[in-house]
């Protein structure tokens, strides 16, 4: 996504590609770093992906498809925003060496407006999902 009107985040994880990788696709480490319940995640492009957003004490029903995955690289999916009642792009990227990853994150935006808010919950994304990452030291 190069488009201005896209959000972005990175974090830098002390972890493999594999692990980085599993914990994104797989649907029960999702839980564990993101406000999300009831995961469905398929595995291949144009499955179906679907949650449940918790939003405060609010739950939203999200749904989208898997618009392209590289197992270990890239994923990119759309979903729609029960919220903005608009449809969002995703790409996820990983990169790095054996023993770090880099994973680089990107949303569009409706509006310049919603900036903060994405990009800031990406980064609480990303921080949930380094801490759940990284051996304790």
């Amino acid at each position: 996504m190069s488009d201005a009107r896209v959000g972005r985040a990175s974090v830098t994880i002390e972890a493999t590609r594999a692990a980085v990788w599993d914990a994104l696709v797989d649907p029960g480490a999702m839980t564990r770093y993101m406000p999300v319940d009831h995961v469905e995640w398929g595995r291949a492009t144009g499955d179906p992906l679907r949650w449940q957003a918790m939003v405060g004490p609010e739950r939203f029903d999200v749904s989208g498809t898997i618009q392209r995955i590289d197992a270990g690289r890239t994923l990119e999916y759309s979903y729609f925003d029960p919220i903005t009642r608009t449809t969002r792009a995703v790409s996820i990227e990983l990169s790095g060496d054996a023993a770090r990853t880099r994973v680089s994150v990107s949303e569009s935006l409706n509006d310049e407006r919603e900036r903060p808010h994405i990009e800031g919950g990406w980064r609480l994304m990303l921080a949930n999902l380094k801490s759940m990452l990284e051996p304790a030291t």
